[in-house]
């Protein structure tokens, strides 16, 4: 079979996926967040993850920082920019908007806020929350199994061939879709430049193995921690040098349409007219983090020891929400803003040479854009890095059976070189379509995982007591333990 004709045969897959199991996608995407807003307001949420003696991983703000950096990537740069304009010129259908019109602009904002903030962050920290209570709490072992703790009958979890088999399927997705986001964000660095592409591909996956074997905290920590500060020094620069009060008011009405319309927008509900857009956007976003969460499980419940559940909750899901919804709420709002008040062609921009160039060419628009576009560039490039060794360390860790990753070098190494050859491989070969399509093939399987999740967190949800922690040797029979 013919690259090009394997290709067309896994995108016609993807879509009847789409077509079949839509609604469950939004469903369980819903059903996340109701499930995590629960936890905030239940005695879960006063749980100290790995007793009552555990010291913290990190420190506040690099804890906060890392919870940031490791879930975004040059992705979020890129779209930031580009995907209102990409709203404003084709609005949901249901949206009753017309397109290019002003009300197209605050309804392109809305689906930002559903598509990045609250949602996928809530997707997240499910499994999350149940894997680092499973872990450290219950003395599970680190691997798949954790993140859906105490739902699958003990003769299935602890059958070593299965399990075995589950983990080795689940890191192959999970490895693919690691590739798939370092391929696009390279893509999008190199602008198209296949020199430059191979270059940049090789120097930050090499520099993923580095910080990652420089351990989580001294490593992924402290340059999560630079990468932050750029973030907000980048952020306040656009919003004083751009247009402040059009921010600040396009935002405020935005939000509003957000929380009116989310119900409806969020599980797809009576929206059969949007079909073809939603799976064009919202369900491929869907698809999109929940191949990530296992991933965010593993990384993110690894470094939750020491804290609450609660205070996992307010730095994984409600600080990296609200930061994230204001950068987008600055970056989408001064493109509307270049659009609709300057006449800039930024939507013909996009459709010509896409969100890479969009983007350069609205911070042309700024002071200092010379100077603003080389730190954009820069960080891009570091964020890239903080997710991919975040990736890697899950990967490692997963492999390993557990979260000690100083112990595991060679295999960080050896990830870090199939992520590398995977990318290269596949974008030189075919571009970064085909394995973006097998990624979100790949999160289908991770659906089921994420819905097994959500309810080993309701059982904890209903019986907190099950969740605290009980010194070595008297925990209970764990589930793949």
């Amino acid at each position: 079979m013919s690259s090009t004709l394997l290709q067309q045969t896994l995108v016609a897959l993807h879509h009847q996926i789409m077509d079949l199991f839509g609604w469950l996608y939004g469903a369980c995407a819903a059903v996340m967040l109701v499930l995590t807003v629960a936890v905030i307001f239940s005695p879960l949420a006063r749980v100290k993850i790995g007793g009552p003696d555990a010291r913290p991983v990190m420190s506040l703000w690099r804890w906060i920082a890392t919870s940031i950096t490791s879930t975004v990537a040059a992705g979020l740069f890129f779209w930031s920019a580009a995907e209102p304009i990409a709203h404003f010129a084709i609005p949901a259908p249901s949206a009753g908007v017309q397109p290019f019109s002003p009300e197209a602009g605050t309804t392109a904002l809305a689906y930002m806020y559903l598509h990045w903030t609250f949602v996928p962050y809530a997707m997240y920290v499910v499994p999350a929350v149940v894997f680092a209570i499973a872990h450290f709490n219950r003395a599970a072992p680190a691997g798949i199994f954790a993140t859906c703790y105490g739902v699958l009958p003990a003769r299935i979890t602890s059958n070593h061939v299965f399990r075995k088999v589950v983990d080795a399927v689940g890191l192959v997705c999970l490895s693919l879709g690691i590739a798939a986001s370092i391929g696009t964000g390279a893509l999008m660095l190199s602008r198209g430049a296949m020199s430059l592409f191979n270059t940049i591909t090789v120097v930050m996956v090499a520099v993923c193995a580095l910080v990652v074997m420089a351990g989580r905290n001294r490593g992924i920590g402290r340059l999560a921690s630079i990468n932050s500060f750029i973030f907000c020094c980048l952020a306040v620069i656009v919003i004083v040098a751009g247009p402040t009060n059009w921010i600040i008011s396009q935002s405020s009405e935005a939000a509003r349409k957000f929380i009116e319309t989310f119900p409806r927008t969020a599980s797809g509900w009576g929206l059969g007219a949007d079909q073809e857009w939603r799976q064009d956007w919202t369900l491929f976003y869907w698809t999109s983090w929940i191949a990530w969460a296992p991933v965010s499980a593993l990384f993110l419940g690894g470094i939750a020891r020491g804290r609450t559940v609660g205070a996992y909750l307010t730095v994984n899901f409600l600080i990296p929400s609200l930061f994230i919804g204001t950068w987008m709420s600055i970056f989408g709002s001064t493109v509307l803003h270049l659009q609709l008040n300057h006449g800039m062609p930024l939507a013909q921009e996009f459709q010509k040479s896409g969100p890479e160039a969009l983007v350069y060419m609205a911070l042309k628009s700024l002071p200092w854009a010379r100077e603003v576009s080389v730190v954009f560039t820069a960080l891009a490039f570091m964020s890239l890095v903080s997710l991919g060794s975040s990736s890697l360390a899950s990967l490692a860790g997963m492999s390993a059976g557990d979260t000690k990753l100083a112990r595991h070098s060679g295999t960080v190494l050896a990830w870090a070189s199939v992520i590398g050859g995977i990318v290269i491989a596949v974008v030189n070969g075919n571009g970064i379509d085909g394995v973006r399509v097998l990624a979100n093939l790949g999160a289908f399987p991770m659906l089921f995982l994420e819905i097994l999740a959500g309810v080993a967190l309701t059982r904890l949800l209903l019986r907190p007591a099950s969740a605290h922690w009980e010194k070595p040797g008297t925990q209970d029979k764990i589930p793949g333990g």
